[in-house]
């Protein structure tokens, strides 16, 4: 009888622990922390650092020459070339692609630079009618709207600056 009883609660004690109601949930945020490593791939600038102490000023070889083609509303592209320097100076040269570009010459501005309060986006002093800010990656820049944000969507790899040296 005790034999019975003993196996009666080993089978019932299993049966319990197999249909744990946490093994969904576990399941649930083992595929949320996936996703959201994932999603970590390219930074999101809209949250906050998750470690203060290292950020992209501190942690991260930004000094150099960046360059990519930008979207243009009425011209297949805008060869952007930012150049940052140890003394938080900077160099922006645009030139437009296409027919637009026939009788322009390039634009070349310069000026300093400065960091955000969390060391992660730069913001280029003396320009006003176009997007000044960017998010420091390891070896690229993210422009970023008008707002300060992050160009997401379809279009968002268009919005990269790669370090050229």
């Amino acid at each position: 009888m005790i034999k019975n009883i003993f196996c009666f609660s080993a089978a019932a004690l299993l049966f319990v622990a197999c249909n744990n109601s946490n093994d969904e949930n576990t399941t649930d945020s083992v595929l949320a922390a996936s996703d959201t490593s994932m999603a970590n791939a390219i930074p999101n600038v809209d949250t906050a650092n998750p470690d203060p102490a290292h950020n992209s000023q501190n942690s991260v070889d930004w000094a150099g020459t960046y360059y990519g083609v930008l979207p243009c509303a009425d011209c297949p592209g805008i060869e952007t070339t930012v150049t940052l320097k140890d003394n938080l100076t900077y160099i922006k040269e645009t030139r437009y692609q296409g027919d637009k570009a026939k009788g322009m010459t390039p634009e070349k501005e310069e000026g300093s630079f400065m960091w955000d309060a969390d060391g992660q986006k730069i913001i280029l002093n003396g320009i006003k009618d176009a997007s000044n800010q960017y998010f420091v990656g390891e070896n690229v820049l993210y422009t970023l709207d008008m707002n300060g944000k992050r160009v997401t969507g379809p279009m968002e790899k268009n919005y990269t600056l790669k370090k050229k040296n």
